[in-house]
């Protein structure tokens, strides 16, 4: 087993990362445990499937020493919603995967200085993004993303995003990227500050059929006033779940909005994030 792991990263020289709590030679049995005085764990010989990944994650949730954490060269589609445990991590190399989709639990990585997201399949990027005050280095080069989220620029300490080989983006353009960050948080301050004309309006002509329930009542409130929900300690899961469906809900539906910057109209608030001005 030490032979098998011993390319794997470790806080000290004698100790692997990474080991299954027998002392024997069936290099064929994965590992299943990360030895407690890790602070720098490489899975990519170790993991094979997502269950995999979310299986290791989820039985050392509790660790708060790991440090560094990587895992490429995977079919791994997703990155488990636990992963926001590891509240310790500052860099994360999750690169050369099928990664597809990022969880809003990454919000409380908030050590993160360095996440590699290069050559996965990401189309969209969580707007809980905006939350990670440390992160210096992003890499999302060579995925499918078609819109940069406007909170990155909240990400005061980021110095280097690196956009290049998203063919699908929209924006910022993929064929006129801005030359550095400070081109890029002056195009995402722009689009951050635009709002709906008709945002005051819309319970005039929005349709309602039934009574609202204290769960839709509560979900309303929240997106309304933009409440930091995600920073809330507990939540009950039902609550965040239809949080969430609004959200995606809200991208989604058909309905006019007019920008008060280009006085331009939009069918719905996707296309209206994304328009240029």
């Amino acid at each position: 087993m030490f032979q098998a792991i011993k390319n794997l990263f470790s806080s000290s020289s004698t100790a692997p990362a990474y080991t299954d709590g027998e002392d024997n030679n069936n290099n064929n049995t994965p590992p299943t445990q990360i030895a407690e005085d890790s602070q720098i764990v490489d899975l990519s010989n170790i993991v094979r499937s997502t269950e995999e990944f979310e299986e290791i994650l989820q039985k050392h949730s509790n660790s708060r020493i790991i440090t560094r954490l990587t895992l490429t060269g995977t079919t791994t589609t997703g990155l488990p919603a636990v992963i926001g445990k590891f509240v310790n991590i500052t860099q994360l190399n999750l690169s050369s995967n099928q990664i597809s989709l990022l969880p809003w639990s990454i919000f409380y990585l908030q050590e993160l200085e360095y996440l590699n997201l290069s050559n996965n399949r990401i189309v969209e990027l969580p707007k809980t993004l905006g939350y990670l005050k440390k992160l210096i280095i992003f890499d999302l080069r060579d995925n499918m993303i078609q819109f940069v989220p406007s909170e990155l620029v909240l990400l005061d300490s980021l110095s280097n995003v690196f956009l290049e080989g998203n063919l699908s983006l929209m924006s910022p353009p993929a064929d006129n990227l801005p030359a550095d960050v400070l081109e890029l948080k002056t195009y995402l301050a722009n689009r951050y500050t635009r709002t709906d004309a008709f945002i005051s309006c819309r319970y005039y002509y929005t349709v309602k059929t039934r009574i609202a329930s204290l769960v839709d009542l509560t979900v309303r409130c929240i997106m309304e006033y933009k409440l930091e929900y995600l920073s809330c300690i507990w939540m009950p899961p039902n609550l965040k779940h239809q949080i969430h469906k609004e959200e995606n809900d809200r991208q989604t539906e058909l309905h006019v909005m007019k920008c008060t910057k280009c006085k331009n109209y939009f069918s719905s608030k996707k296309t209206f994030e994304v328009h240029h001005c």
